[in-house]
Order: structure tokens, then sequence, then C-alpha cells
């Protein structure tokens, strides 16, 4: 149902990837890809994957699992699609990212900046940004050996350890939720 894109060539096989389980979607209940087919492989199917995505059949021969390859292939297309590396065609949220600035923008470049309260220079705008992070945390480096639910110190059990917080009252209609939640 949906049409997957990218214009960046390290997601090429994802986007095959795809391609082929949307080639298998109405195959029904079958185990096994067809011998021949060519199996795009991306960076998800590498790891723990690898042994669970391929397994031998009753003949003998190393096979690619259906339902195990599709998992992996959605997993490959999750990150890319929160930051629109990878794109749907005609959706409004996980669109294409070339559409989400004006079409004129690079014309009125200076308006916009303006508007957006950034400098032109981004070397101004990185030096604004490193002075603020490094206010941030002076403050916060400041303020840690000042808390006294909070501990940092060279151990094997982790360097940072958090004093237990006192247990909050029990909401009030937790005992009836409870007891309803009992009686069905």
């Amino acid at each position: 149902m949906l049409e997957f894109r990218s214009g960046n060539h390290t997601h090429r096989p994802v986007i095959e990837a795809l391609a082929l389980v949307a080639r298998y979607a109405a195959a029904g209940n079958t185990t096994y890809y067809p011998l021949g087919e060519t199996m795009p492989v991306h960076k998800a199917m590498g790891g723990d994957w690898a042994e669970v995505v391929h397994r031998t059949d009753k003949r003998g021969r190393r096979r690619v699992v259906r339902m195990v390859y599709e998992v992996v292939a959605f997993q490959a297309l999750r990150d890319p699609l929160k930051c629109k590396e990878i794109w749907v065609v005609g959706a409004d949220k996980w669109r294409n990212p070339d559409e989400d600035l004006p079409q004129d923008f690079a014309e009125r470049r200076e308006e916009n900046y303006r508007e957006l309260r950034k400098p032109l220079d981004a070397a101004v705008f990185i030096d604004d940004l490193r002075e603020q992070m490094t206010t941030e945390l002076t403050l916060l480096n400041g303020q840690m050996p000042k808390l006294s639910w909070l501990d940092i110190a060279e151990r094997k059990s982790g360097a940072i350890r958090l004093t237990p917080a006192e247990a909050q009252p029990e909401p009030r209609n937790l005992r009836r939720i409870k007891g309803e939640v009992q009686h069905r």
C-alpha cells in the first residue's frame, strides 16, 4: 500500500527489501522465499539476525525465512523513516524532506533565517550553540556535588548511584480499579 523512497544510496537495499516484501505480500502462508530470488542485504540483517534469517530446509538447502526477513526489513526501515532518510510517497508527516522547505527558500534565504532567528553564518551558529552548551554543562557540574540523592564514584557496580526516592502515596482510586479487575 505504501511506496517508499530515499535520496540516499545507502538505504537502497532497504527499499529493495521492502519491494520484495510487497511482491510476496499476497503469496499466502509460505515459509521460505522461492529459490533463486535475490535477497537484498542491508545492515539490519547482520548480528544476531544473520543466523535466524537463513534456515536449512528438509532437502538441506539454505533458504531465507520469509517472516523473519520481513521483520528485519521493517526494523531496518524504522530509524531511517523517523529521520526522513527514507520517506513515504504522498504522506504528510513522513514525506520527502525536500517538501518540508518552501520552494523559494533559497531565494528568500536571508528573510527565512531572520524569521527563524538564526544566523546565516554556520560558524556563528555553532559558536553560539557551543557557548550555550558550555554554560549549561558548567552549571550542571557545579550543582551535581550538592545533590544529596546522587553519588558518583569509581566502583564495580557502576559509577552513578541514586538514592531511592520515597514511596508516593497510593492514588485514591487504585483500590477500586484493582477490585474491579479482580471481579472481572
